[in-house]
Formats: structure tokens, C-alpha cells, sequence
């Protein structure tokens, strides 16, 4: 029994000079802490977590409906550069979005059952990851067997000048001619994402 009480009074000693000492840590890990949550939400504001999934934020600044479909460049997982023009004459499904939007992740079981239809009817998906390396792009990707084209602008350098995004994610679809035919600033179900891939693919219908 005596064993045990050296012991523990050792491992917790109860002088009077060793608790301001702890006190004094805990606070510091404290503000530490503090510090850290404050600047992620600081670094967050700026890449647009303050707007996932508000809608809206952003519509005055992006194409609108009727409008050409302004073109973009962004990177495609291998690394290598991929202008918009490229698809020119092909409906698109262009989505922004982020692996760190809570959102994009919970639509995306919607994205892809709607995309595997939209797909067989001509429609192409490109999916373009902002403000994040692309490797996390493609790793979350991998892991979610995405099949639809994905693409990635880590500091937006090419898609900034074209399409300001401030909300996440942003839906953009884009008929044959180029032209938008709808503009979509939230979560989309199945049937929300096949209604406005019709007006891509059959914008006179």
C-alpha cells in the first residue's frame, strides 16, 4: 500500500508551486487551440465556406441563362492542361466543387446516378475541384469510383476570369451551341439534375 501511495505521489505531486504550472499549460493549450479553429474558419471564409450550400451568392456573377458558356481552362488529373473548347459541340453538366464541401460530398450518389443517364444521352459531366491540391481531388475520386470527367484549378487560374464561384457547389448547364441553359447554386437531386440535363441536351423541347 505504500508502494502505490509513492507512487502516485509522484506521478501526481501536489505541491503548491506545480499547480499554477499546470494551470499555466492548460491555458496556453487553450488559446493555442483557439488560435488554430479561429484561423481555419478565417481560411475557410475565404475559399467560400461561408457560402456551401447557401445559393444564390454568387448568381450575379457567373453566366446567365442565355448566355455563351464562357471557356475555362483547368487541369485533368494526369496533371495535364484541358481547354472547354475541346468539348465544343457536346452538351456539358459543368460542376464546381470541392472535397472539403460537406454538400458536394453529400450530393455526389445523386451526381453520379443522374450522370450515368445524362451520359448515354450525349450530355458530358465535367466536374472541376477548387482552392485544393488535385491530388485530394483525385484521391477522393478514386475512393468514390467517380467515372465522369473530372478536372481541377487549385489557385483558379483558369476558371476565375470566366466564372467567379462563391457558392458550392455550382451547377452550369451548357447546350450543344454553347449556350446556358440553366444555372443551379445548391444540391441537386436525381430527378432535380436529369430535369436541367434535358434543357442542355434539348434546349427547344
Amino acid at each position: 500500500m505504500a508502494a502505490s501511495k509513492a507512487t502516485a505521489a509522484t506521478a501526481f505531486p501536489a505541491t503548491g508551486a506545480a499547480r499554477p504550472r499546470s494551470f499555466r499549460m492548460i491555458a496556453i493549450s487553450l488559446a493555442l487551440a483557439f488560435g488554430i479553429i479561429a484561423t481555419a474558419w478565417a481560411v475557410g471564409g475565404r475559399q467560400g465556406f461561408d457560402s456551401i450550400g447557401s445559393g444564390g451568392s454568387n448568381a450575379p456573377l457567373l453566366p446567365k441563362v442565355g448566355e455563351p458558356a464562357p471557356a475555362f481552362t483547368a487541369l485533368a488529373l494526369t496533371g495535364q492542361a484541358v481547354d472547354s473548347r475541346s468539348l465544343a459541340g457536346l452538351p456539358l453538366w459543368i460542376n464546381f466543387w470541392a472535397s472539403w464541401c460537406a454538400p458536394c460530398r453529400a450530393e455526389l450518389p445523386e451526381m453520379k446516378e443522374a450522370a450515368s443517364t445524362l451520359e448515354q444521352r450525349g450530355l458530358v459531366v465535367v466536374a472541376v475541384s477548387l482552392d485544393e491540391p488535385t491530388y485530394a481531388a483525385a484521391l477522393y475520386a478514386m475512393q468514390n469510383s467517380v467515372e465522369f470527367l473530372i478536372l481541377s484549378d487549385p489557385d483558379r487560374a483558369g476558371t476565375s476570369s470566366a466564372y467567379s464561384v462563391n457558392n458550392f457547389p455550382t451547377h452550369i448547364f451548357v447546350d450543344a451551341e454553347g449556350i446556358v441553359r440553366s444555372v443551379v447554386l445548391a444540391p441537386m437531386s436525381v430527378a432535380e439534375a436529369l430535369a436541367n440535363g434535358e434543357k442542355a441536351i434539348n434546349p427547344t423541347g
